[in-house]
């Protein structure tokens, strides 16, 4: 039986390294003027809540882009804009998520529609179980996500989808790219839908140097025994950097009951639970067999960001990807503006000249017909 989604506050919550939460500053989220909101039922029977952000007016349509959030956080807390690490435009009185000057706005702008859903257990997603940040099977989230596509696609008229992932969301997209090229390849009957372009973003592809640390490397060996019998429970280490600090800031100011508080978009601020982690490194471990043994991806065009200051992710993640299939890898350090990112490459400062960047490689790659007024590739400086 499905839980509820209402269950963002447990004694299991351990607060991240950042500066106290003010409570004389409001938390505000803005999804923009357009956003819509349905709710999808999953295999498992689970309520999955989905955004879609239609196309700006009179704008040509491109497709639509399905955007897969990170763990731990939700689609709008990774892909709205953070005021506080928006430093251009920062808000000193108001905290919390706009559409503003985020990644959503500026594809809605140049023709894009942007679907997204929480997946189970994050963000308004309902749960397997009772605790946050927690699912049975990875390869339950690809399903979900291939419903969401599904649904997406007889929303747009079947127009063409492409995938967009951050950090773990890179790969579930991944790995449900993977599954639509295996059946196109092999199945008597083509998928109902597929990948026309995959963008990645820190993709946790690989987790070599986090199973490193001291801590997860002394954990390691009983990964296997406690996914079996504390499936739940909260386990290892997570690194840490300057940015992750104002980044651990917000999400704890957001992991408070939705229902009790509109503006919260719900994120779980502990470490990985032991089911969580053993699925994820071998996700991990088949999606790379896959790559190199079958290359199903080489028929996608592909796109990889990565910072070399990452130590959340590992950027050997994106060389592999690179590696593997043809897709194109892009270090934050070699893009002016963004040499100094870290990991949450849709928040930090310089992610308005990513945002470009990727802008101008999906319209390449949707090859639509330009609007007469104005190129297609250029995000007008007021998103």
């Amino acid at each position: 039986m499905a839980a509820s989604s209402s269950f963002f506050v447990w004694d299991d919550v351990m607060a991240c390294v950042g500066a106290p939460s003010e409570a004389g500053t409001p938390w505000h989220v803005d999804e923009g003027p357009s956003c819509e909101k349905r709710t999808l039922v999953s295999k498992q029977n689970l309520n999955l809540e989905v955004y879609r952000w239609p196309r700006a007016p009179n704008t040509t349509r491109l497709g639509t882009v399905i955007l897969f959030h990170g763990i731990h956080v939700n689609t709008r807390f990774d892909f709205l804009r953070l005021r506080s690490l928006d430093f251009n435009t920062s808000d000193e009185n108001t905290e919390g998520l706009k559409y503003e000057r985020s990644l959503i706005a500026a594809l809605n702008q140049i023709g894009f529609d942007c679907v997204g859903a929480d997946m189970q257990s994050h963000g308004l997603s309902e749960s397997v179980a009772t605790e946050y940040g927690y699912f049975e099977r990875f390869e339950d989230l690809v399903d979900d996500a291939e419903l969401v596509c599904r649904d997406a696609a007889k929303l747009s008229g079947n127009g063409a989808l492409f995938f967009l992932g951050i950090s773990f969301g890179g790969l579930v997209a991944t790995s449900l790219a993977c599954r639509l090229e295996d059946w196109r390849k092999n199945a008597p009957r083509p998928p109902p839908i597929a990948c026309a372009g995959l963008v990645l973003l820190a993709p946790a592809l690989s987790f070599e140097k986090i199973k490193d640390r001291p801590v997860n490397a002394l954990v390691l060996p009983l990964l296997a025994a406690l996914s079996e019998y504390y499936p739940t429970i909260p386990i290892g280490d997570r690194p840490n950097s300057p940015v992750y600090s104002q980044f651990a800031h917000a999400a704890e100011r957001d992991c408070a009951e939705p229902s009790l508080s509109p503006h919260k978009t719900g994120c779980y601020v502990g470490n990985l639970r032991a089911r969580v982690s053993k699925e994820s490194l071998d996700a991990a471990d088949r999606l790379k067999a896959t790559l190199v043994n079958d290359r199903l991806l080489d028929d996608v065009p592909a796109l990889t960001f990565h910072s070399k200051l990452d130590t959340m992710t590992d950027p050997e993640s994106s060389v592999f990807l690179a590696s593997a299939t043809f897709a194109h890898l892009v270090y934050t350090q070699d893009v002016p503006g963004c040499d100094q990112m870290w990991h949450k490459l849709t928040q930090e400062p310089g992610a308005d000249v990513l945002f470009q960047h990727i802008a101008d490689w999906l319209v390449d790659v949707a090859k639509p017909t330009p609007p007469s007024d104005a190129a297609a590739s250029r995000i007008q400086q007021d998103y």
